[in-house]
């Protein structure tokens, strides 16, 4: 149950490399993946350099392993797929054969896993535990003679 965020880490890693644009034109059929979409200037315009965050972002979540930053990640990763990405094709891009690909449907359904797997699954660390210090455990339980050593009543 804690490797699946890292599962959606990898789904949104592995759909940035299937195809995130099919185009069906005249019978010659050509797909886009999403690393050509976030790298090279084509006929779809200027490269979207910011598209390389999704990814990104997805492989130090699935390395940090923790839940806000799964949350942080599927977040941010989302919001810039929305805003550079081919989410929302332009009117008639149907009838011109342009429709979406497995990646991009991919990359979405792995960002939005990650999100509720951060919420909803209790075995992936927060981050926000205090972190024990040996020091402060022997105080408590010791006396000012040696650290760890419970007190006698010898006295």
């Amino acid at each position: 149950m804690q490797n699946i965020p890292r599962i959606c880490a990898a789904l949104v890693i592995g759909g940035f490399f299937l195809p995130w644009i099919s185009v069906d034109f005249l019978g010659a059929k050509m797909s886009i993946t999403g690393m050509q979409f976030a790298t090279a200037k084509g006929p779809l315009g200027d490269a979207s350099y910011a598209l390389l965050g999704a990814p990104v972002l997805a492989l130090i979540a699935a390395l940090v392993h923790q839940r806000k930053m799964y949350g942080y990640a599927a977040v941010i990763g989302g919001v810039v797929m929305f805003l550079w990405g081919p989410i929302l094709l332009k009117d008639g891009a149907a009838e011109m054969g342009v429709s979406r690909g497995i990646g991009l449907y991919m990359c979405l359904a792995g960002l939005v896993a990650m999100i509720v797997t951060a919420i909803c699954i209790s075995g992936v660390p927060s981050g926000n535990e205090p972190k024990t210090d040996s020091t402060n455990q022997n105080e408590a339980v010791g006396s000012d003679n040696e650290p760890g050593k419970m007190e006698s009543s010898d006295s």
